[in-house]
């Protein structure tokens, strides 16, 4: 059996800074919201939608799939929320989203709030290489440099963030290689073990 890669999930810098969201109701949706990482989406109340709309009129197309709207949160289209599912199902949590086309000539696609839900504590630290913050209470991994993975931990899961760096998000080589084939235009993937 071949050994499972993992990956460090980000955004895709090289793709066009244009078209970018403009979250309209950001202030009144925030003004209270102290983030719960134990919460889905992190405790936001998204019993009210979020608004978004988009800061240049351009063709439709030229819409990414996701775009990171906190660092623990992404806006993804409905193709790619069908994708998460079906590979990771317990993994994700998903919010509608109100979005405003109205500055385009005719409607886009839907997107919905998500957020990856699932945290593990399955790196074998004594095999692997990380940078700690210092002078803490707690241990919270700042770089991932080298890192070996403990898989009875992580059993058939596809998606996770880690219990001592919940910011990180990380994805297996099956979902990297669904959302190549499916040619989704979002993200960034960092192997978090060094190749020999």
């Amino acid at each position: 059996m071949t050994e499972r890669q993992y990956f460090e999930l980000d955004s895709d810098m090289s793709l066009a800074a244009k078209p970018w969201y403009i979250w309209v109701n950001e202030d009144e949706m925030t003004e209270k919201w102290v983030p719960t990482r134990e919460l889905p989406f992190g405790g936001l109340d998204v019993s009210v939608p979020l608004i978004m709309k988009f800061d240049k009129k351009k063709p439709i197309k030229s819409l990414r799939d996701a775009y990171i709207v906190h660092p623990s949160m992404w806006m993804v289209n409905g193709r790619l929320r069908e994708l998460l599912e079906s590979i990771d199902p317990e993994a994700f949590v998903f919010a509608s989203i109100d979005m405003d086309y109205s500055n385009f000539d005719e409607p886009g696609p839907q997107f919905w709030l998500c957020d990856l839900v699932r945290f593990l504590d399955c790196v074998d630290e004594e095999r692997s290489t990380i940078k700690c913050q210092e002078g803490i209470p707690m241990k919270n991994y700042i770089r991932l440099i080298d890192v070996e993975m403990k898989p009875e931990i992580i059993g058939d899961a596809h998606a996770f963030r880690l219990t001592h760096s919940p910011l990180i998000q990380i994805v297996d080589d099956v979902l990297v290689d669904a959302l190549k084939k499916e040619k989704i235009r979002a993200f960034s993937f960092k192997p978090i073990k060094r190749q020999n």
